[in-house]
């Protein structure tokens, strides 16, 4: 499965995050359940209302009144919670409320049911709380990130997982925030098409697969995901579970540089050295010969200022040798 099918998750509010829970809080109702607009059910709708205090034992939460509450076919919906660092958390599953929906809907707190979840769970190494120990204390985990800061803006799509959701970094809502043993970036490298390729067309326009192989090292996490750079202009953002990555473009005539970033676990980003190709045209044409001034007379002084009187290459040797290097790159397809 691509991760890109994955859109970024809002956890239950716990721990010291449940503090935010006072009366006189704001809160967000989500539901598709009945409403006094057009159609009446059916439709995904939120609305802010204020904590009224908790109940039951502090289990429950009072949510709203006459202006916004919860109503037939909103059961089971979630309350949501913005905190201080802006990121959300979901804290309350509508429970009951009054048969006119024109008073307080009660939620059960979320937290209070996460340890027999997790119980449930441990076995498929799901966990609800990767901040937290079972027990409430603070105890992030590399997973302790990534939470939305957005949560009611449209951001891509489902397809795509909401590619573009702002989303935190290592929370520290409740302490220190996780720190990745990994520190290094990732190696990135652009392994097809090959360096100085050419490829010709018959109509002006040509789709090519370019792959990347990205290595996290052997203390690294993997990568997390990859960028596909053409000529100088990230785009094309790839979530595949593993390495290779792979794109496929069309490219107009010329020549291009196609480069590539990556990000891993641990948020490092390394860079790819660009490589060149050619659509209908040499990523490295040859030069132009150049005149160099020197006729038949050169060297009828006996040789003072001619070629035989050096004995090491000067620059334009050198020029000669990186010439015929570049040349030795093109390669046709």
């Amino acid at each position: 499965m691509n991760r890109s099918q994955t859109s970024p998750s809002s956890p239950s509010s716990y721990g010291c995050e449940t503090e935010a829970l006072a009366a006189g809080a704001r809160a967000w109702l989500v539901g598709y359940g009945d409403s006094d607009a057009v159609p009446k059910y059916g439709v995904k709708r939120k609305v802010e209302v204020l904590v009224n205090g908790l109940v039951a034992e502090d289990k429950e939460a009072s949510l709203g009144d006459v202006s916004g509450t919860a109503c037939m076919g909103d059961s089971g919906g979630p309350a949501y919670i913005q905190l201080s660092d802006g990121t959300w958390r979901v804290f309350g599953i509508t429970s009951w409320g009054s048969a006119d929906c024109n008073a307080a809907a009660f939620y059960q707190l979320a937290h209070v049911g996460v340890p027999w979840m997790e119980s449930e769970l441990a076995a498929d190494g799901i966990d609800l709380t990767p901040c937290f120990a079972t027990d409430g204390s603070w105890a992030p985990t590399k997973a302790c990130r990534a939470f939305p800061k957005d949560a009611q803006g449209p951001f891509g799509s489902w397809e795509d997982g909401c590619v573009g959701t702002p989303v935190s970094a290592y929370s520290e809502t409740c302490g220190e925030p996780f720190l990745p043993p990994d520190s290094t970036p990732p190696a990135v490298v652009v392994t097809a098409p090959e360096d100085g390729t050419q490829f010709d067309t018959t109509d002006g326009s040509l789709e090519i697969t370019v792959r990347v192989d990205v290595d996290d090292g052997p203390q690294g996490w993997g990568a997390k995901s990859a960028w596909l750079v053409v000529d100088g202009v990230e785009q094309l953002e790839s979530l595949d579970e593993e390495t290779p990555f792979e794109w496929t473009i069309e490219l107009p005539p010329g020549v291009h540089d196609l480069g590539a970033k990556a990000v891993d676990e641990a948020d490092n980003v390394g860079e790819a050295m660009p490589i060149k190709l050619g659509i209908d045209e040499s990523p490295y044409p040859e030069p132009e010969p150049t005149d160099t001034g020197a006729g038949d007379d050169a060297g009828e002084d006996g040789g003072k200022d001619g070629c035989s009187c050096r004995t090491k290459p000067g620059p334009s040797a050198h020029l000669a040798l990186l010439l015929l290097g570049l040349t030795a790159l093109r390669r046709r397809r």
